[in-house]
């Protein structure tokens, strides 16, 4: 007769969440715990899918592990909310790291879009849509795997303050949902004009998969 065996916890790291500003923890971090080292300037690379790949992928550096930053894609609406809000938009640069031996084996950061009339939508966003509705209507790319040759700034999809964020461990929001991602979102906002939210909507984006139970797991924040 075989013993009976204590069940084993699931400990649930599934992202997005709704990141609530008062039940969020004010936490002090070194100052180079996250470093976004993305020059401002155009990079070269290739849109495939809803992505654009980096061929020289710049750095990031997370809490002493070095970083970098190999795609972006965007998620139409977003998929973390803010106080229970969504935004039209949410920009994930995925930054693998380069020492993937512990349970974190990427930096992912979000970043929220929203409409706004006379906003100037920054150029490589723009560029990200065109290339991407290329793509879809003209079937840019065939024989070559679907990939499409072009250059975008990163600093164009990230907002002027960028040094405050939330900060918790959580999945993927695609794929296999594998939960081992270090996520940093940040509460400032990019803002887009009422007519590029209309095209991006129809080309340049994934859906967005639904917010998930924050469970036992606590989100800092950087700011009060």
């Amino acid at each position: 007769m075989s013993e009976d065996k204590e069940p084993q916890p699931i400990w649930r790291q599934q992202s997005p969440i709704d990141l609530v500003l008062g039940t969020s923890l004010p936490t002090t971090f070194a100052r180079d715990y996250l470093v976004i080292g993305y020059p401002n300037a155009d990079l070269p690379g290739r849109f495939k899918s809803h992505n654009f790949y980096f061929d020289a992928p710049p750095p990031l550096t997370f809490n002493g592990q070095e970083a970098s930053l190999e795609r972006l894609h965007i998620h139409s609406p977003s998929e973390h909310r803010l106080d229970g809000k969504a935004f039209d938009f949410e920009i994930h640069f995925v930054n693998p790291l380069k020492d993937s031996s512990g349970d974190s084996k990427a930096v992912v950061i979000g970043v929220f879009f929203k409409e706004r009339r006379g906003a100037a939508t920054p150029p490589s966003i723009r560029a990200l849509d065109e290339a991407l509705k290329a793509r879809a209507t003209t079937r840019a790319g065939a024989g070559t795997g679907g990939e499409v040759s072009g250059s975008v700034n990163p600093s164009d999809f990230l907002p002027v303050n960028r040094g405050q964020f939330f900060r918790y461990e959580g999945s993927l929001t695609t794929g296999d949902f594998d939960q081992v991602i270090s996520w940093f979102v940040l509460p400032h906002l990019v803002f887009v004009s009422p007519k590029d939210v209309a095209e991006l909507k129809k080309h340049a984006h994934e859906p967005a998969r639904e917010v998930q139970a924050l469970d036992r797991r606590f989100v800092l924040r950087n700011f009060t």
